[in-house]
């Protein structure tokens, strides 16, 4: 599967009445009109402008186009919006913006508005410039946030000032899986690591060639075999490292969410790891638990509320790399039995969590 072939399907119909990809020419001059008229906007630029922030630039200019190109979409949708109970963004960015101004601008709306945060739609430092457009300025018109941590949750009200009422958390989950079957791979001598991700600076890939180099110069009889699903832009890059340093690496490039979950499921004894300098709370980690499979990972955002001595090793920072070694070796030699491993995903990342959070919304519905 190609990076361009990541699109999800979906087994039902959705509309795209709000989908701003497709735009005529008038529809862009009239959203580029609504930019000119954004005091919110030319706020925002003289704050990163008096603070010398230009490499913020960019990622507001893309907030403010596509925050007003799906607000103009939203007017013309306004008579229907006005029969609507519950708007749900997925994510905290351009999009909650958009539904927050038509909150704020078109008379007779009153619809819920709710909204998932996670990573990069959270954290200023995962923004360019370690600035996040609008700063959720536009909290207020927000009825509740659900970020998907603890972290995200002190986050928000840290850094934000989004009041403690209209926060709460819902984590992520996925379904419990089989661990490997009859037909499983053979348990390999050594340590036998996964790791699952694009390959991005944030993701620190550059940090697993190191510790694998590391382990085979302090312990030159311990074999270590490492699998990397996954592509990006930096991964020749990452591959030369590898050779440079002398570590192998079965590289099996990008490939489908199936694919992932079934060389999981025989995956036996293995590792999986995860050293990235930021996250929300990696689906990747939830995925490995629910297979019973322990996690050696950088404890960012969401991270530490997963990984713990229970299920792993969490690396606190500063990242050594002689402190990731010295916890793949460790969770090799002391490998977390399936109970903790279990309990923690039932406690953490079961699928079921879904299931709270669906209730959640439907009771701010009957309250409507």
């Amino acid at each position: 599967m190609s990076d361009s072939e990541t699109e999800r399907a979906c087994g039902f119909c959705i509309s795209d009445k709000f989908n701003i990809s497709r735009l005529s020419r008038s529809e862009k001059i009239v959203s580029a009109l609504y930019i000119s008229c954004d005091m919110e906007f030319w706020k925002e630029l003289l704050f990163i402008v008096s603070r010398c922030k230009f490499k913020s630039f960019r990622p507001l200019l893309i907030y403010a186009i596509l925050s007003n190109r799906l607000y103009l979409k939203i007017n013309k949708a306004k008579a229907e919006l006005k029969r609507a109970e519950v708007v749900y963004c997925y994510w905290s960015n351009w999009s909650l913006r958009a539904f927050a101004m038509a909150k704020r601008r078109i008379p007779n709306l009153s619809f819920k508005l709710i909204t998932r945060s996670h990573r990069v739609d959270l954290y200023a430092y995962a923004m360019p410039g370690g600035y996040m457009p609008f700063r959720h300025r536009f909290y207020r018109q927000v009825d509740a946030y659900y970020p998907i941590s603890e972290d995200g949750k002190r986050y928000l009200s840290k850094n934000y000032g989004v009041p403690a009422d209209k926060i709460k958390i819902h984590r992520l989950g996925v379904p419990k899986k089989m661990v490997s079957d009859p037909g499983a791979e053979p348990i390999r001598d050594g340590i036998k690591l996964i790791s699952v991700s694009y390959a991005k600076r944030v993701k620190r890939l550059d940090r697993i060639v190191d510790a694998i180099a590391l382990i085979h110069r302090k312990c030159p009889e311990t074999k270590v075999s490492w699998v990397h699903i996954g592509g990006g832009e930096l991964l020749p890059e990452i591959q030369k490292y590898a050779v440079s340093q002398g570590v192998e690496c079965e590289w099996l490039g990008m490939q489908s969410n199936e694919f992932v979950l079934k060389y999981l499921s025989k995956a036996q004894r293995a590792i999986f790891v995860n050293v990235s300098d930021s996250e929300g709370v990696p689906v990747s980690i939830m995925e490995a638990l629910s297979f019973g499979i322990p996690v050696v990972a950088t404890d960012v955002g969401g991270t530490g509320e997963l990984v713990s001595k229970r299920v792993g090793r969490l690396i606190k920072a500063p990242f050594e790399i002689e402190e990731i070694a010295d916890g793949l070796i460790s969770v090799y030699e002391n490998y977390p039995s399936p109970r903790e491993l279990e309990g923690v995903y039932m406690a953490k990342c079961s699928g079921k969590n879904y299931e709270s959070f669906i209730d959640d919304i439907l009771s701010m519905k009957s309250n409507y």
